[in-house]
């Protein structure tokens, strides 16, 4: 499942690459732009985790481990947010004046995306059943807020760090 969630990290930074890069030539923003693109992303993954997600608990004896590279691919290739979270990575090294579009770099990039992916996917299946284990839905939604609430936390400093308000 962890190689199969990682696949579409690979295409979805493939995509981020270069339509992040295009999309700040064809606006000619900068980095105060690209900072409030960026922040704007956090916010409103922030206010998902915080206000529309609900996680759902396995089902009474479920294998909560089962899964396939089929069902990984899917399951990355529905999650927009990926593209999102690339897109954003991309701009903020648009912003520190990385902006080749080199075919390497390309690849240096979405590989780089794919590794990062499998490793973190691997960890968060296993910390994953073992919070859906101890956690009850309260506990599990109550996780989730708190992440949504860090990502509202560093989309509002970004975007009051972009408008000068704070150092």
């Amino acid at each position: 499942m962890a190689v199969g969630g990682s696949i579409p990290e690979f295409i979805y930074a493939g995509v981020a690459f270069f339509g992040a890069g295009w999309l700040v030539e064809q606006l000619g923003i900068g980095a105060t732009g690209i900072t409030i693109i960026v922040s704007t992303i956090l916010l409103v993954l922030g206010i998902y985790f915080v206000f529309i997600f609900y996680p759902r608990p396995a089902a009474p004896g479920e294998d909560k481990l089962t899964g396939d590279l089929r069902r990984g691919v899917l399951l990355g290739m529905a999650n927009p947010q990926l593209l999102l979270f690339w897109c954003g990575v991309k701009l903020m090294l648009v912003s520190f004046n990385m902006t080749s579009d080199a075919l390497v770099h390309l690849l240096a990039f979405a590989l780089g995306a794919f590794t990062g992916a499998i490793i973190l996917l691997m960890i968060l299946v296993r910390l994953g059943v073992k919070a859906q284990e101890k956690l009850s839905p309260t506990g599990l939604r109550t996780l989730f807020r708190s992440i949504g609430c860090l990502l509202l936390a560093a989309g509002g400093y970004g975007m009051m760090r972009a408008m000068g308000w704070v150092p």
